[in-house]
């Protein structure tokens, strides 16, 4: 009897025991239960605070942040702020949770969605955090178009505010692109947890906010070299335009075919970079005031690079034959030598010289048609009158080398002996043919230029012994005038004598 006794107050004891283990557990799990309902509460609320940042920051006016909009450049600097406390906040809480997820990040599925809370909040911090330097760039953007359209109006240039104002852009687009390149990163970090859609519309919002960063990133990246290439190219367009504007006989040959390399170089440049911003603001910025101004910009270079490579081949060509001419001591009639090496080297470069001609012509109507539409005032009037009507001029010329320099070296020689039979007529008698001939030489060419001018006495024609063995005059000299004979005089009269 005094052992089973014992046996059964042993057993009510570990019963006991037993059954209080089990109140203890089921209240620390109770207890732990509400702790973490009450701590998932805390960061929903906090995540939610956060939240509303990102829907602030994917409608903000990214087109009013590049184009300088002061209000919309305060309301981002605000949200910057705002931003930092708040994720901050937010990751600072995080921390039990972070724990959990070194403990058991091993269990599949239940390692990823610990880590997917700290890992959007690594996103939203860099996402949001690029925001600031990336609102400095823009001011600094908007300062830079100011500085060039000044430049374009005649307003003045101002090289040093120009370079400061490019460097600090270069200097916060490298920032931003650093703190964009860090979103890149947390993307790649994150992969793809399920989120049991708890986190999916905060991650939504982030990726549309992402998208739009990466956008204007692209758009301030390609900014500085755009610009500072369109005023390189007004600045060079603007020196040829005043080369262009002194008269005629001040034409240095050599000093335009440097300026018109100098525009097509910076032209061809200009050209290239302002195409890849338009390409990117377009993409980025739809019908914002930068795409619009990038646009023009875009084009006008487009049009001018054209033209200008035309310029100056055509100019170019003209430099080369002028410098031949200008070795020769004497008359270029007798320097046949010199001037058949002139007309050589233009007849040689014929097929690039017709080529530039009509490549100029259509890079004139493409400029023209750019003037003629809206926002074709980015090239300036300075500019693109006087090298409008001197390209026309220029190109003029240029078709006359095409053809002429091949003509003309047949005509003085250089295939073979040539003579001439030239007639002086005066002016002061009013015949109908254009004067009374009263001179007459004979001009000789071979391959090295004239080498024989012959005077011939004009009366000695009108004897009569040599009237007797003449050519008869033409039938209505001779019906109306009645003439029996032709006079070297009267050859005027008619084209057949």
């Amino acid at each position: 009897m005094s052992k089973l006794s014992n046996s059964s107050a042993v057993a009510r004891q570990v019963s006991a025991r037993l059954s209080a283990w089990r109140w203890w557990l089921a209240g620390s799990v109770v207890g732990l239960a509400v702790l973490g309902g009450a701590y998932a509460v805390w960061i929903y609320s906090e995540a939610r605070d956060v939240e509303r940042i990102l829907d602030r920051a994917e409608a903000l006016d990214v087109s009013g942040i590049a184009t300088g909009d002061t209000d919309v450049l305060a309301a981002a600097l605000q949200l910057v702020d705002e931003s930092e406390r708040g994720t901050d906040s937010l990751s600072g809480k995080l921390g039990p949770v972070r724990v959990s997820a070194a403990v058991l990040g091993w269990v599949p599925w239940v390692g990823d969605q610990l880590r997917a809370p700290n890992q959007i909040v690594v996103r939203a911090q860099a996402s949001l955090d690029s925001t600031g330097p990336m609102v400095a760039a823009a001011e600094d953007l908007l300062d830079l178009r100011q500085l060039l359209e000044e430049t374009i109006d005649g307003e003045g240039d101002d090289p040093a505010a120009f370079s400061s104002t490019l460097a600090s852009l270069e200097a916060n687009t490298l920032e931003t692109s650093t703190k964009v390149a860090a979103v890149e990163e947390a993307i790649a970090d994150m992969g793809n947890p399920s989120l049991l859609g708890v986190f999916q519309r905060r991650l939504d919002r982030l990726e549309s906010l992402e998208s739009r960063l990466f956008g204007f990133r692209d758009v301030l990246e390609a900014s500085s070299a755009a610009i500072a290439d369109a005023r390189r190219v007004v600045m060079t367009g603007t020196d040829l335009a005043n080369s262009f504007g002194q008269g005629s006989s001040e034409f240095d040959l050599n000093h335009l075919a440097e300026l018109t390399r100098d525009l097509a170089t910076a032209a061809e440049s200009g050209s290239a970079s302002s195409a890849r911003l338009n390409t990117v603001t377009v993409e980025s910025l739809a019908d914002g005031d930068l795409s619009d101004f990038t646009g023009a910009m875009s084009e006008s270079i487009e049009a001018l690079a054209e033209l200008s490579e035309g310029l100056s081949v055509l100019v170019d060509a003209f430099a080369t034959s002028g410098d031949i001419l200008a070795e020769s001591n004497g008359s270029l009639l007798e320097d046949g030598a010199t001037l058949q090496l002139a007309l050589r080297s233009l007849a040689d470069d014929r097929s690039a010289i017709s080529t530039a001609v009509e490549q100029t012509i259509g890079a004139l109507d493409s400029l023209r048609q750019v003037l003629e539409r809206d926002g074709g005032d980015f090239l300036p009037s300075y500019l693109v009158d006087p090298l409008l009507q001197r390209t026309e001029r220029i190109t003029d010329a240029g078709r006359l080398m095409s053809d002429g320099p091949e003509l003309l070296l047949g005509l003085m020689g250089a295939d073979g002996p040539r003579k001439y039979l030239v007639l002086g007529q005066t002016s002061d008698e009013l015949r109908a043919a254009g004067g009374f001939t009263s001179s007459a030489w004979t001009l000789e060419f071979d391959d090295v230029g004239l080498v024989r001018t012959t005077y011939l006495p004009i009366l000695q024609y009108e004897n009569p012994a040599f009237l007797a063995y003449g050519p008869l005059p033409p039938e209505p000299l001779s019906f109306y005038m009645n003439t029996g004979a032709l006079y070297l005089r009267d050859v005027g009269w008619s084209p057949d004598f």
